[in-house]
């Protein structure tokens, strides 16, 4: 496993940790879409789903420390710099995460879905008229459609601000459904096995760009 992936990996614990006492948590929800002609497994894998009265609340996590993003609106890319003048651009976690809603409303019907990012990278985001979005002035952010961002890291290990504000928001399931939603997902869930088959089939796609005989090993 990369480094990379390691770290993604021990960032997703610390937000676990942060979140397991507001609801029911399912890890690693991994949804295979098909299968190439080389057998190889097109999937889709939410890295945690939290439930409880107030809706389905869909995490993306995106770490990387001591580097800091920049992006103009809540659908652009994140660039990404650190001190070393080292820089990087990824899609943005959140149209990332509006996959992943796609695919589990296909699976569990129209319900009230939450698009949450949670980073530990510094992030600024320059609005229009000048406005200025930033983790220094908030540790949570909230967005049209139900999005909202959240900064969260080894110092502050605290989401007390989501907590705060999932409070305000207004019961949407009974217990009954809850536990009905819950049936459906919890047979993809905390699946290992399939979560490193997606990640070797993602590392190996990315080997076969620069060396095509690593394609004997699919």
């Amino acid at each position: 496993m990369s480094d990379q992936i390691s770290t993604g990996r021990k960032y997703e614990k610390l937000v676990d940790r942060l979140i397991y006492s507001y609801g029911t948590v399912f890890r690693n929800v991994v949804m295979i879409l098909g299968h190439s002609d080389k057998g190889l497994e097109y999937s889709a894998e939410a890295d945690m789903i939290l439930i409880n009265s107030k809706g389905i609340f869909v995490f993306e996590c995106k770490s990387r420390e001591n580097w800091t993003s920049r992006f103009y609106s809540v659908t652009d890319n994140w660039i990404l710099s650190n001190d070393f003048g080292d820089t990087e651009v990824i899609e943005c976690p959140f149209t990332q995460n509006e996959k992943h809603i796609a695919h589990l409303k296909a699976l569990l019907g129209n319900q009230t879905f939450f698009n949450v990012v949670v980073t530990n990278l510094k992030y600024e985001m320059i609005l229009e008229a000048g406005y200025r979005d930033s983790y220094e002035n908030s540790r949570i952010s909230t967005y049209g459609d139900n999005k909202i961002l959240l900064y969260a890291d080894k110092s502050t290990f605290s989401l007390r601000k989501f907590k705060k504000y999932i409070s305000t928001l207004p019961d949407v399931y009974t217990k009954q459904q809850i536990r009905a939603i819950e049936d459906i997902l919890r047979p993809i869930s905390n699946n290992y096995e399939l979560s490193q088959r997606h990640e070797r089939n993602a590392r190996l796609q990315e080997l076969i760009k620069t060396d095509p005989a690593a394609a004997r090993f699919r």
